[in-house]
């Protein structure tokens, strides 16, 4: 594996931990994939962390490059969240070394998807079953709209629950949405308009026949991504999920020339691996 990370390690999770914003600044991270941590004031979040390893059968690692710190090196968690049940948006062997390194901590996932954190060990009290629409207030400047994405499709269980949620997060005047893995649907521009989204944070690496044939799902393309963004007004656009694993990616440059062509006053960020990206209205 190659090491592509611009910060990584102690000196990452340090920066993380002691990095001092103003009031109206939010601090994010990326961390590959789409895992994010983002720092509001004193509090920090972790958006679909997933820093352990997938292998393939014959035990060599189906990443492209090493995750940037161990889970039990992790100590700064207030709030993290997971979007829907596979191993790189809730990891439970990074969910659980969390939870012990930060016992505070609290922990938000679809409804349907709790129970793996709790077979696990983490306590029910700090777990939050996240809802549709049903708002969470985690703190006085922090509350969560949970949003229904389609991975390809709307899921649910048999208690009409969506399996697969993204975020509206609304941290003082700014307002971010993590879209966990989701293709573009005719109502989600509909859903997301009246929010007055800031940051929206989407995959890009697309679906295709090869990929669904080999039972890998799809998530929406560059093309989707910047045209979510623009139906939504939001103000600036953040890649995700084209990174990490080789059979499954897609090169950003690929967003940028198509914004650069169709969306020329699109505002839009691609991250490097560990980088620090300070976002203010």
């Amino acid at each position: 594996m190659q090491n592509r990370w611009y910060k990584c390690g102690e000196e990452l999770l340090e920066e993380i931990r002691n990095k001092v914003l103003a009031d109206d600044v939010l601090g994010i991270w990326f961390l590959a994939q789409e895992s994010f941590a983002l720092k509001y004031r004193n509090r920090i979040l972790w958006l679909d962390p997933f820093f352990t390893d997938l292998y393939d059968n014959d035990g060599t690692s189906m990443r492209q490059y090493a995750p940037p710190f161990a889970p039990d090196e992790i100590d700064c968690v207030d709030f993290a969240f997971g979007t829907h049940d596979h191993i790189d948006h809730i990891d439970i062997d990074t969910l659980y070394p969390m939870s012990v390194r930060s016992p505070k901590a609290r922990f938000i996932v679809p409804a349907p998807c709790a129970r793996v954190l709790l077979d696990r060990g983490i306590n029910e009290n700090r777990v939050e079953k996240a809802r549709a629409f049903e708002e969470l207030r985690l703190a006085n400047d922090i509350t969560v709209i949970p949003i229904p994405v389609a991975h390809e499709q709307y899921e649910r269980n048999e208690k009409g629950e969506y399996t697969c949620l993204g975020y509206l997060i609304r941290l003082g005047d700014i307002t971010i949405f993590h879209s966990g893995d989701s293709v573009e649907t005719e109502d989600m521009a509909e859903m997301l308009k009246p929010f007055d989204i800031d940051v929206a944070f989407l995959p890009i690496n697309g679906a295709d026949f090869r990929r669904r044939a080999e039972g890998i799902i799809g998530n929406m393309n560059a093309r989707d991504a910047a045209g979510l963004a623009e139906a939504i007004g939001a103000d600036m656009l953040i890649p995700m999920h084209f990174d990490l694993f080789a059979g499954n990616s897609e090169n950003p440059a690929v967003l940028a020339d198509y914004i650069y062509r169709f969306h020329k006053d699109m505002k839009y960020h691609i991250m490097a691996h560990g980088e620090c990206f300070l976002y203010s209205k």
